[in-house]
């Protein structure tokens, strides 16, 4: 691609979602507080989705999960 692009990349840095907060947070931010972390390995959920197992809705909403079931139930 030519041109210069205009924006700036930066780290973030991990997340996770927190059972105590209800939601993804940064873990640098709530590591050491003591906060549930929900694992989320990606590797787990495409099995999970292979094997037509529910996706807890915390770590991804249902309509999201249900293309994902529908592609891997396709033998992706």
């Amino acid at each position: 691609l030519a041109g210069d692009l205009k924006i700036k990349p930066f780290k973030v840095g991990f997340a996770a979602f927190f059972q105590e907060l209800g939601k993804v947070g940064l873990i640098s931010k709530y590591k050491d507080k003591g906060y549930t972390v929900v694992k989320i390995s990606g590797k787990e959920l495409r099995k999970e989705l292979c094997e037509g197992k529910p996706i807890d809705e915390r770590i991804m909403r249902k309509p999201v999960s249900q293309i994902l079931e529908d592609y891997y139930a396709g033998g992706k």
